[in-house]
């Protein structure tokens, strides 16, 4: 059994990595033998394969930004709805910059052990793009995401 604080900073420092481009910081916030259930085309393993699609993703999307919507615990498990928001103005995955704006929600489920990422999964809930031409488009039953609050 985890400690719930130990795993709810451990994700806040994950998400601060992505959002400062800082992917080394995987290393302690990732286990060496996490196993991510929803993979990015391309993502190995462990803390490395999140430092490569993470570095990727920045790379195309150097706004890259994360804000976490709703975030629920139990012991071991950190769940979080969240909100990315970037600019596609570079190459991701072979595919030419369109230059258009992305945001989509999406829920992402944590196993952690001892303040480490061990396991998770992704629940594609809704994508909204302007113009975006490689995301699907949005479910008209879903309402569309909100926009991005300042940060304080």
């Amino acid at each position: 059994m985890s400690d719930t604080k130990t795993n709810v900073e451990a994700q806040e420092a994950f998400r601060e990595a992505v959002n400062s481009g800082n992917p080394d910081a995987f290393d302690d916030l990732v286990a060496a033998d996490s196993v991510d259930h929803d993979p990015a085309p391309g993502q190995g393993p462990g803390p490395q394969g999140d430092r490569d699609m993470f570095t990727d993703l920045r790379t195309a999307f150097p706004d890259l930004h994360i804000e976490v919507d709703h975030l629920s615990t139990t012991d071991d498990d950190v769940a979080f709805a969240y909100t990315i928001t970037g600019t596609n103005d570079r190459i991701l995955q072979g595919h030419p910059p369109p230059r258009k704006t992305v945001n989509f929600r999406d829920l992402h489920i944590g196993r952690f052990v001892d303040g480490s990422v061990g396991a998770r999964r992704r629940i594609h809930a809704h994508h909204r793009s302007r113009t975006h031409r490689r995301l699907p488009a949005a479910d008209p039953r879903c309402p569309p995401a909100p926009p991005p609050q300042p940060r304080a």
